[in-house]
């Protein structure tokens, strides 16, 4: 897809999320002064708090939707906007929807209070139909929104933040059967009802068909599996996965994959990983740093294991290039998709400079890789800088925007790709800006999805 075809297909998306909001909003409107229990806006009548409350419970579910297919991998979207943004959006409107989500019940309380909340709370529960389901569901959205939270986050495994968002099927199955059932906007309303009902089963069969059948049909058809393992550095292997037609898998150098190995203890989490070289046809690679106990085991895995592909995803590709040269900055274990896109830039014939900051030089996988591609190019460089070694005889220090304006004079023409540690990723994409490179020749991955 091409610069000018993106940006089309963006608008196109956003005026379909548009209607779909207006859809929403004016069913709700006409349902409001139109439903039996009378114009709820009118002063006389004393429900404006109803009528907010039942927007509130509307807005909920379409936001809660709108996450799914945030979150769905779905290709159509993905391509368009790129995994790491569609992330982003999902935090913002996770937020939203803890809003409405709060906000609904005590809307609706607060317009039935006369005997009392608790009270009414009670009677919500005990007498009113799916609303005690309605409940349950509000409780699992709420634990599910606490675990995302940054400092949530720092303190649960992965597994279990994983099992945690697994819940949100039976949260959503419950708040369906409430919507729908005693929903005051679909009580007598067969059309909005039909309307919703569309809505919920065109995200179900989205996601459905990209979080799990497009993966498990595409490896019945190429039979993923572990072909070898390479030790690269300290605690970095390269994972190297074969199968059948792989030249029919079409990926990008600069994209990653969902990777979930079918052995006992891993088969069921998947991890991102990038693509560390640019698909050859035969086999796929992937560069993996040990961080925690998932990652540690990779190492260990037996040639043969199958695995099982999610992918390819982001946007973090050559083809977003706006002009005629680049530069790629990566940290850490951020080099894996930055070194395939050298890869792919040098075959193109691109100039092409690479700045690869890491703490000390042992840490710098795929260095020599870099350097036997740059070298072979009359128009690529490659620096390495080292942060923690004084007798490091090459560039040594934090990469800021004075060492970024020496050691590439020109990144103002560039497109800038960044990937490495979120601090790290922060400043250089300041330190970019603030020497004249345009936002939108900044392309960026975030270490940590």
């Amino acid at each position: 897809m091409t610069l000018a075809q993106r940006r089309w297909a963006a608008r196109g998306l956003w005026m379909l999320l548009s209607a779909n909001l207006a859809l929403v909003l004016g069913g709700w409107a006409w349902n409001s002064i139109h439903g039996t229990e009378g114009n709820l806006f009118d002063p006389l009548n004393a429900s404006v708090l109803l009528a907010c409350g039942r927007v509130a419970g509307l807005l909920a579910a379409f936001l809660l939707l709108l996450q799914f297919m945030l979150v769905g991998r779905i290709a159509w979207i993905e391509r368009v906007f790129g995994h790491d943004r569609l992330a982003h959006a999902h935090h913002v409107v996770g937020a939203a929807f803890l809003l409405c989500l709060v906000a609904h019940p005590l809307l609706l309380v607060a317009h039935f209070q006369d005997e009392g909340w608790w009270a009414k709370v009670l009677d919500f529960w005990q007498n009113w139909d799916y609303v005690a389901l309605a409940i349950i569901a509000a409780l699992i959205f709420l634990v599910v929104s606490i675990s995302s939270w940054q400092l949530a986050r720092r303190h649960l495994r992965y597994e279990w933040w994983m099992l945690i968002h697994v819940s949100v099927y039976l949260a959503l199955a419950l708040a369906f059967a409430h919507q729908i059932m005693t929903g005051g906007d679909f009580v007598g309303h067969p059309l909005f009802t039909a309307y919703w009902v569309g809505l919920y089963f065109f995200v179900a069969a989205n996601y459905a068909w990209y979080r799990a059948l497009r993966p498990l049909l595409r490896y019945r058809r190429h039979r993923f599996h572990v072909v070898r393992i390479e030790r690269e550095s300290d605690g970095i292997t390269s994972v190297y996965i074969g199968g059948r037609a792989l030249q029919r898998w079409r990926a990008h150098a600069g994209q990653f994959v969902l990777v979930r190995f079918l052995t006992p203890g891993m088969r069921w989490f998947a991890h991102p990983f990038s693509l560390s070289a640019v698909p050859d046809g035969n086999n796929l690679r992937l560069t993996i740093k040990a961080l925690g106990d998932y990652t540690r085991r990779i190492p260990k895995l037996a040639p043969g294991t199958p695995v099982l592909l999610e992918g390819p995803l982001g946007i973090f590709i050559a083809d977003t290039c706006r002009t005629r040269a680049a530069a790629l900055i990566a940290g850490g274990i951020g080099i894996t998709p930055i070194r395939a896109l050298a890869q792919e830039l040098c075959a193109r014939g691109m100039p092409c400079t690479v700045l690869y900051s890491v703490r000390k030089a042992g840490d710098a996988a795929l260095a020599g890789e870099l350097r036997a591609i740059l070298g072979a190019q009359p128009h690529a460089v490659f620096h390495q800088i080292v942060a923690d070694e004084p007798a490091w005889p090459g560039e040594r220090g934090r990469l800021d925007q004075r060492m970024l304006a020496r050691l590439v004079p020109d990144i103002a023409a560039r497109d800038v790709f960044i990937c490495g540690p979120p601090p790290m990723l922060t400043a250089v994409r300041r330190a970019a800006a603030a020497l004249g490179v345009p936002r939108r020749a900044i392309h960026y991955e975030r270490f940590a999805l």
